[in-house]
């Protein structure tokens, strides 16, 4: 493999790749290119309030997971409900079967 400047020349072409796109960076912005900024925010129909659709995916997460909190809540206080009726009604062995379903 040839060396250029005591490198290999995989080496050497990276390293100059890595030179020539450092210089292209958000405080470097080339003049003649255009730049186009995406927001986060659209106007509702009557242009004067704004709307953050970050915001809307924030708070939709949000009620996602309490809602998932809320459901594993639930499900354990029925499976608290059920080993109970098995305990008075079957027997310890009924629990420990109920125990071991997935």
């Amino acid at each position: 493999m040839p060396a250029v400047r005591n490198q290999p020349l995989l080496v050497y072409r990276f390293v100059n790749y890595l030179r020539r796109t450092q210089y292209g960076g958000l405080t470097q912005v080339p003049g003649s290119d255009l730049i186009r900024l995406v927001s986060e925010e659209i106007l509702t129909d009557d242009n004067e309030n704004r709307v953050n659709l970050a915001d809307n995916q924030a708070i939709a997460e949000y009620l996602e997971a309490q809602q998932l909190e809320e459901q594993q809540v639930l499900r354990h206080a029925v499976k608290q409900e059920f080993e109970t009726y098995l305990q008075e009604n079957l027997g310890q062995d009924a629990v420990q079967g109920l125990r071991l379903l997935p």
